[in-house]
Parts: structure tokens; sequence; C-alpha cells
């Protein structure tokens, strides 16, 4: 009785699968034959107004166009790679609010060539270096100080620090005993008093048996100077301090002395300024990948026959990909969201995708024969829904990214979808009514070059040529990579590999080969993904021929464990007297100085103000008291340097009150990204369980907080990417097994280029992010074109997936090897965004189309019964009319319009 009742459900259960098959097959038809009559009315339409079509559709380019010119930059980085919620932002608008932007610094790294400098001539060398550059003078030439020359003076905070300190920011003068004055401690301080440490002033130190400094072959010179931000053409920038800084590095690395012959700057806006010049620099290289990519369309769309040859049918491609993107980059100016540096790459991306979508369209435009506008309506007609799939899949993905809180992300998730929408509307409208010329101009035997002429149907040159490869009836002919495969069909060189290769790996002892290469794929990227790391570097963004590659040499050969950033300890408005009575107050200021990642006190006004015990008994009588005693305090002598570092207010009643006060920290050089996080919550959590609200802060933990979760936003967004992408596919494709391998082949090529990114040397940051997200985009493509093939094809499931790639795998081939062309003069750029961008793409058109056009048909063959149509259907792979009903459909149509979209579309899908 069991027996009987399992093989009951089994039967019902199999009985239920094969009705629900038959359902979701019935469903994929009726999809694909309501797209095929849409983009058959659409071509329809095209075709009989091609004039107006193509002068709307660039008329209304252009009216986007004013958008694009006024929308805007961003070039601020804080604005593009660090979320706008998080704690750091916060933070930051109160302590601008309270103490103005933290001071900027302007160092410089002296030596001599690895010899000992801790001498006289060295130290003198050193004063004139900074009597030069305390001389410096600057031209600001925007914002308010436009026009005006900015002195040291002008742009000063406080005193300056370097070994010179020790004899009051002079060289030693003559019979001082250097070596003595250096081991003495009590001189490590600036003017003003501030400590200083060894690692602030000497490098490459070298001592004797007892422990005493006897040489140094580095000097480090510190000078800080205001950071007065204000707006300058969308950008919060200080424009004197900026104006200053570029001198500086003029002057310090134009210094020269035979007892200090390096001199090496580093400032913000010269670091900052020496990365954007490379990626502007390097930009220019993109052009030659654009004429790459540009000449291989050409070649790709020729034909060894001169009136067969689309060759120019590639510029009119590029030219419809130009509208799209003037008309993405004007609509999202005039919707507010502004272009970056990371939007630059788009104009590649929408290069790789339209020019794919041309390929699709041509290759079905090849496969047709009859008049020009029947023609025409039929390759959109079977082009159509496979672009549709593609591009609707593409833009979606795009739009998921836009939920990142990282702006840079966001924001090129935004221009992405918007620029797919609008390449794919150009192409399908502008480019077939081009198209629509061009056929007319093929019907009357015009080349595709020379339209003016008419020309023999069977010509192929211009000239004899006797050469097996280039001639074809001993003429020449100008495209060799096509030839005449018999039976009115033509071949080339990229079908008949493609072929080859399709027949091999669909073979039993190819499906075993291709699993194992996937397996042995996965499991280097599975021993890979525990290398990654999340690490970001500012210096990686400096070009190799910079002279801040010296600096950062200098630097971490003999200041490497000094070279940490400062951390402030801020506390806001409250009761200080309290505080300061029951000894919360020195308790947080305690922690901080012991706190994990902290390496040093720069300033405190605490202890200094606490020395004094009859003052700090004052101080205890109550929050006024406590405020006219600090007051008091920082206009003495001994605490005028603490000036800067206290803000009072008044309370409701007008009595005087503390309304912030911070104190300084140098922190301990971390190794990593990840290091500076863990660091960065240390402190906060020493700070955060003191009194008065205190918090730590410094400028880095801004973007220390959008790499602390860059790596949750990318899976969050690559997550979602892959869920619309299914979603999309499944209402595009109509069949749910399709929709499940495409959404696994995006997967698999997004966990291969995550495991592979520590083989090439990339961590993972923003920049890489962005190129992740972008990968989903841009695998789906390979994917749902054969997948979209595959299901409207018929036989059994290794021959419809050889059908799948003879019918559409050039096009996704080309495709990708056009993108690739446009990237590889990337290879050799200095720019580190640029280099990454070329890396990330190289692994997403190799592991897309290796998935895609290999892991994919494979699997397609191995459960093609599951998938799309049944087997046994008679209709042909390629939906064109079978030979033996040709001419009863001419007969049954003879006083009927033959590009009628809804013939067409009865004829190829019923």
């Amino acid at each position: 009785r069991t027996f009987w009742r399992g093989a009951h459900w089994a039967i019902d259960t199999t009985y239920n699968l094969q009705m629900g098959l038959d359902k979701v097959r019935a469903l994929q038809r009726a999809v694909d034959s309501h797209l095929s009559h849409a983009f058959g009315r659409l071509a329809d339409l095209v075709t009989r107004r091609p004039v107006l079509t193509m002068v709307v559709t660039t008329l209304m380019g252009m009216s986007l166009l004013p958008g694009m010119i006024t929308g805007g930059r961003e070039l601020n980085g804080e604005n593009l790679w660090a979320p706008q919620d998080t704690e750091a932002k916060r933070e930051q608008v109160w302590v601008n609010d309270i103490f103005g932007r933290d001071l900027r610094r302007a160092q410089v790294y002296s030596t001599n060539a690895g010899s000992n400098i801790l001498r006289h001539d060295s130290l003198a060398a050193l004063d004139q270096l900074h009597t030069r550059l305390l001389a410096v003078k600057a031209t600001c030439d925007v914002g308010t100080c436009d026009g005006q020359t900015i002195s040291y003076q002008v742009v000063r905070a406080r005193e300056q620090s370097s070994v010179l300190s020790i004899w009051n920011d002079a060289a030693p003068p003559p019979g001082a005993d250097i070596l003595s004055d250096i081991n003495n401690q009590s001189k490590w301080k600036t003017s003003s008093g501030a400590r200083l440490k060894l690692s602030d002033m000497l490098g490459g130190l070298q001592y004797d048996s007892a422990g005493r400094i006897t040489g140094a072959e580095a000097f480090l010179s510190t000078f800080w100077l205001k950071n007065d931000h204000e707006d300058v053409q969308d950008i919060r920038t200080d424009p004197a301090s900026e104006a200053w800084e570029l001198k500086f590095d003029e002057v310090a690395v134009g210094f020269s002395h035979a007892a200090l012959g390096s001199s090496s700057p580093w400032t913000r806006i010269g670091e900052s300024k020496a990365g954007a010049d490379a990626i502007q620099g390097d930009i220019s290289k993109l052009v030659f990948g654009y004429n790459f990519l540009g000449v291989f369309s050409v070649i790709v769309l020729s034909h060894y026959l001169l009136t067969h040859s689309n060759g120019a049918m590639a510029l009119a491609s590029i030219l419809s990909i130009g509208l799209s993107i003037v008309s993405a980059f004007g609509f999202c100016g005039y919707i507010g969201v502004k272009s970056n540096l990371v939007t630059s790459t788009l104009y590649l991306v929408l290069l790789g995708i339209g020019v794919d979508d041309c390929y699709v369209i041509m290759g079905e435009y090849a496969r047709t024969d009859g008049q020009p506008r029947d023609r025409v309506v039929r390759a959109l007609t079977k082009a159509g829904p496979s672009i549709a799939v593609t591009s609707a899949t593409n833009s979606v993905a795009f739009w998921a990214g836009t939920a990142s809180s990282l702006p840079a992300l966001r924001d090129f998730c935004i221009f992405a979808a918007v620029g797919i929408l609008f390449t794919f509307f150009y192409q399908c409208t502008f480019l077939v009514a081009v198209l629509f010329f061009r056929a007319r101009g093929q019907a009357d035997n015009r080349p595709d070059w020379v339209c003016c002429i008419k020309v023999d149907p069977e010509s192929t040159g211009c000239c004899s040529c006797s050469m097996p490869f280039c001639s074809r009836r001993g003429k020449h002919v100008c495209c060799p990579c096509s030839w005449d495969a018999g039976e009115g069909s033509t071949s080339g060189i990229t079908r008949t590999i493609l072929n080859k290769l399709a027949s091999l790996y669909l073979t039993p002892i190819g499906k075993v080969i291709v699993a194992f290469i996937t397996i042995g794929l996965l499991a280097a990227a599975a021993s890979g993904l525990p290398n990654l790391k999340t690490n970001f570097n500012i210096e990686w963004f400096t070009p190799d021929d910079s002279f801040y590659k010296d600096t950062y040499e200098v630097r971490d050969k003999y200041f490497s464990s000094g070279s940490g950033y400062p951390v402030s300890l801020f506390a806001r408005s409250g009761n200080y007297a309290t505080s300061h009575s029951d000894g919360s107050l020195a308790s947080l200021h305690q922690r901080m100085e012991t706190c994990e990642g902290v390496d040093r006190t720069i300033s405190n006004w605490y202890s200094d103000f606490v020395t004094d015990q009859s003052r700090s008994n004052r101080a205890k009588t109550g929050e006024s008291g406590f405020a006219s005693e600090l007051k008091a305090f920082l206009n003495s002598v001994e605490g005028s340097r603490f000036q800067k570092d206290v803000a009072f207010g008044v309370d409701s009643t007008g009595a005087s009150k503390v309304k912030g006060a911070r104190s300084s920290y140098f922190t301990i050089p971390q190794s990593d990204t990840k290091a500076d996080i863990a660091a960065m919550k240390a402190m906060r959590a020493c700070a955060g369980s003191g009194p008065l609200d205190a918090f730590a802060f410094t400028y880095p933990f801004i973007f220390f907080d959008g790499l602390a979760v860059v790596d949750q936003e990318c899976i969050t967004s690559v997550l979602i990417a892959c869920a619309c992408v299914f979603i999309v596919n499944m209402v595009m494709l109509a069949d749910f097994f399709a929709a499940v391998l495409v959404l696994v082949m995006v997967g698999l090529a997004d966990v291969c280029i995550l495991g592979f990114m520590p083989y090439w040397d990339l961590d993972f940051n923003s920049v890489t992010a962005i190129n992740l997200v972008l990968a989903v985009g841009l695998a789906v493509d390979y994917s749902a074109h054969i997948a979209h093939s595959f299901l409207v094809s018929q036989g059994s499931g290794d021959e419809r997936a050889r059908r799948a790639v003879d019918h559409i795998g050039v096009s996704v081939f080309n495709g990708a090897c056009s993108t690739f062309l446009a990237v590889v003069p990337l290879a050799l750029s200095n720019s580190y965004v640029l280099r990454v961008l070329f890396k990330m793409w190289f692994m997403i058109i190799l592991f897309g189309m290796f998935f895609g056009m290999v892991v994919l048909p494979v699997l397609l063959s191995l459960f093609g019964s599951y998938i799309g149509s049944k087997p046994d259907r008679e209709a042909s792979d390629d939906r064109e009319v079978p030979e033996a009903n040709h001419g009863k459909e001419k007969a049954a149509s003879k006083d009927a319009d033959p590009a009628d979209p809804v013939q067409i579309g009865a004829r190829m899908v019923g």
C-alpha cells in the first residue's frame, strides 16, 4: 500500500510539473510574441518616417545638452567616498561650527643621500630652506582671495616644528654642542612650549653604546596652516592655503644645497592635485580605446562583398551612443545629480553596451532578405526582444545600486541606469532609421562608404589580387574576414571559431572538461577570498612619475613610526565645574592618553590648567567660576597657546560658560585601513564613556566610516541587483529555470572576480565596489542573450545550445572584444582609478564570457527539456519561416504590405 501511494504521488508530481512547464512555455511564447509584435510596430513606424525619426531623436538629445553643461560636477572627496549620514559627518558639523576645520600641514623631508646630516652645515642648509619657505608668496585666483598675494603670515595657524625648534627655529650658533642639545630632551619643544618627539624632527637616527644620539639621516619640518573653508565652484575649500601650499611644493622641490641634497615636500592640495592630474591626463588614453572600438566595429560589420558591407553602421551606432550620453548626463543634470570623476567611465560603459546592441541588430539584419523595409522590420522584430531583456536587466541592476549610502556609487548607478535606457531608445530609433537608408542603398547595389555610386552586386574590391586569403575570384577583398558559406549564407572567422569550440565543449567529454575548469576557477577564487582585505590609501592615486613618490619613500624609510595623524578629543557644552569636581573630566583625558591607537599628546589644556591647585579649587565653585578661571588661564603666558582649544558662550542668564573644548593627540601609525578603523572605534569608546557628551574626531574618520561599511554596502547592492536581474529575467524570459541559470552565471562571475582580486593586488574599497556592482550589469549581457536565443530555438538540448551560440554568440563575443579593446590602453595608466578599472573590467569580461558563453550553454544543453520551447516543435531556431511554407505565405500576402509587423510577427512567432 505504501509503495502504491508513493508511486501515485510520483506520477501526480510528474504530471503537475509537466503541466507547470507547459504553462511556463506557453507564457514564454506569449511574451516573446508580444515583444516581437511591439518591436515590429516600432520598426514599421521608424521606417515609414526615417528622416523625421532622426530629426526628432537628435533634437531630443540636443534639448538635454544644457543640463549636461550646467548640471555641476562634484569634486569634493568627502561628498563622494563617505556616507553622508554617519557619526563622523554629524560630529564634523558641530566641530566646524565651534572650532572650524582641522589645521592643515605642510611638511618637507630633507636628506643627503643617506649620509649623517646632524652637522652644522646641514643644519645651516635646513635654516636656509626654512627661510625660503617662510618667504613663499602665492597668488590666489579663486574665492574671496581672488587676485590677492598670499604670504605665510596670512595662512599661518601656529608655530612650526623641526629640529631647529631646539635653537628657537634657527640654525645652532657657532660653537654650539649639537649632539649635547639634541640629547637634552628638555629642549624638545616648539617656540610656544609644545612638546616634541624625535619622530617630529629626525629620522634614521644613530646611537652610541650608551644610547646617546650620534647622528641622523633625515630632517622633518612641519608648518601648521589655517583651514578656512568656503564654497568655490561647488567645492568646500580654502583657496588661500591651497595656493600657498602649491607654491610651497614648488620651492621645496627646487631647493638644492651641498649639505642637504634632497627636499621632498608634502601638502594636502599637492597630493590631491597629483592624483587628479593623473586621472585627467590618463583620460586621454580612453580616446585611443574608443578609436580601437570604432575600428573593430567597422571590421566586424564589414563584408567581403562591397554591397553587403555595413561598416559605416558602426559610426551610426557610435553617433546614437553619443546622443544617449548627452541625454543621460543632461537629464541627470536637470534633476540635480552631479557628475564626478567616476561617472566619466560611463562613456565606456555605454559604448560597450550600445555597440553590443548594434551587433545584435545588425546580426539579425544580415540574416534577412527581401525589400529594405521588410528587412529592417524583420531585424528589429527578432533583435528587439533580446536587447530589451539585456537593457532592462542592466538598467534595473543599476537602479538597485542607487540605494547605496556611498554617494559615488549611488550617483554612478543613477547615471548608468538612465544612460542604458537612453542607449536602448536611440539604438531602436536613430540607428534603425539609418539602417533603413543603408538597406535601400544595399538594394540599389551601393557600397556603405561610397553610397553615391553603384557597383556590381558581386564586387569584392577595386583591384586584382591572387593571394588566397585576401582575394575572391581573382579580385582584391576589402574585408577578408568573411566568406560565402554556401546556400546564400555568410560565415566569418569569429563564427567559425565559436561554432568549432561549441562543438567541442558540448560533447560529453567537453562538458566534463568545462566542469573541471569551472570547479578549478571556483576553488582558486575560494582560496583567494580569505586574502581579500578592505583597504584604501589616498597615496594610490599619486602617479608613479610624481615627486610625491620620493616623499613617500623618504617618509616610509625614516618616519614610518611617526606618520600617524592628529586626532582631537572634543567636549561639548555642559557643566564643566561638576565634571572637574567629581574627577570625570580628568579620567576622560587620562583614558584618551592611554587609549589604544593613541601615540602621544599634542596639546591638553586641562592638564596644564589643573597644575595650579588653588586655581583648580576655585574652578569647582560653579560653571561661571570654572569659565572665569579658565579664561584667566588662557589669557596668561602659560595658557595662551590653548586659546584656540576652548570656545566660550553665555547661558540664559548672560553668564559666561564653556561652549566646547578640545585636546589633541597623535595616533599610532597603522598597517592598513582595517587597523585604522579598529583604532577609530577604540578612540570613540574611550571618549564616549566620558562626561560632557565627549567624542573623538579627526577628518580621516569621515572616510573610515565609509570604508567600515563599504563591504556591506557593496554586497547589499550586488544582492539587490542580482534579485532585480532575476525578477526582470523572469518577466522578460518568462522561464523560471532560464532566469535561475542566468542569475547563477552572474553570481559565479562576481564570486570569481572577488576571489581573484587578491591575486592582482586589488583591495576591497569604494573604487572596486563600484566595479563589482558594474559587473552585475555587464555580466548579465553575456548570459541573457544566450538564454534568450536558447529559449526561441528548437530541437534537443545540445542542438538548441549550438544554435544559440551560432545565432547570437558572434554578436556577444564581438561586444566583449570591442569593450576589451576600449579598456586596453588603461593598462598603461598612471592613475590608480583607471588601472583598477582595467583590471576589474578585464576580469568582468573574461569571467562573464566564460560563464555566459561556455558554462551556460553546457547547463542549458543538460536541462534543455525543462527550459523553453518543446524540442519537437517544427519551427527553426532563428524563427525564420520554413522554406516549404514561404511560397504559400507570399501567395497569401500578395496584396499585403510585406513590412506589416503584424504579418511578420505572425510568420516568425506563430
